[in-house]
Formats: C-alpha cells, sequence, structure tokens
C-alpha cells in the first residue's frame, strides 16, 4: 500500500478474522497508513461470524470494502 494514501478518498474497510494472523497484519497496516478500518471477527467489538448471518449486516453497514482471507 502507498505510503501517501490520502484518507479522504477512502472508505472503511471491513477486516473479516482480525484477529488472526494475516487480517491483523491487513488491520495494523491499514491504520498505520491512516485509513479508515473495522476489525471483524467472532469476538471482535464488531462482530462477524459466517454461521450467524444476522452478523453480517451491521459488519458490513458503511464499508466501502471488506478484505477476508
Amino acid at each position: 500500500m502507498p505510503a501517501n494514501t490520502s484518507t479522504a478518498s477512502h472508505g472503511t474497510t471491513l477486516v473479516i478474522g482480525a484477529g488472526g494472523k494475516t487480517g491483523r497484519r491487513v488491520v495494523q497496516r491499514l491504520s498505520a497508513d491512516g485509513l479508515p478500518v473495522r476489525p471483524a471477527s467472532r469476538s471482535a467489538a464488531t462482530r462477524f461470524d459466517w454461521n450467524d448471518p444476522a452478523t453480517w449486516g451491521p459488519a458490513l453497514d458503511g464499508a466501502a470494502a471488506a478484505y477476508h482471507l
């Protein structure tokens, strides 16, 4: 990711699996670049569980992009 990316041109990125090895690194990198990020997992403040469709809408609400592995 370019270090000179402007936060004004990017919406929030939802990172599904943010507690995992890769997801944690993606959250750290987006945050370090000053980009808005919403970490999500089964146990995060933003809850997302593939087996619970009721968690999908609230997690995705307002997100411009999503990352999952």
